[in-house]
């Protein structure tokens, strides 16, 4: 229910090298609140560590277009940049 917990316990759950559970996670974090720039984030870098650009592109291009979305949001501006980066 709360993106942030999500995003953290899946960026451990990666540490710990299950990959998939992290997936998961991150996925879930993004469905919670598709405002959350940091979930978009970490789901894309894990993407990249993982070897799958095209899938990280993906993920980071989905994450802007939702921070992207006018009205009042926890992130967004400078989080939402943060994606490119």
């Amino acid at each position: 229910r709360d993106a942030g917990v999500l995003q953290a316990y899946g960026l451990y759950v990666a540490k710990l090298g299950d990959v998939d559970t992290a997936r998961d996670l991150l996925s879930r974090a993004t469905e919670v609140n598709k405002r959350h720039a940091a979930a978009w984030q970490a789901w894309g870098v894990l993407e990249v560590n993982e070897g799958n650009p095209e899938q990280a592109r993906s993920i980071f291009q989905q994450g802007i277009w939702a921070c992207a979305q006018v009205g009042g949001c926890q992130s967004g501006g400078y989080s939402c940049a943060r994606l490119w980066q």
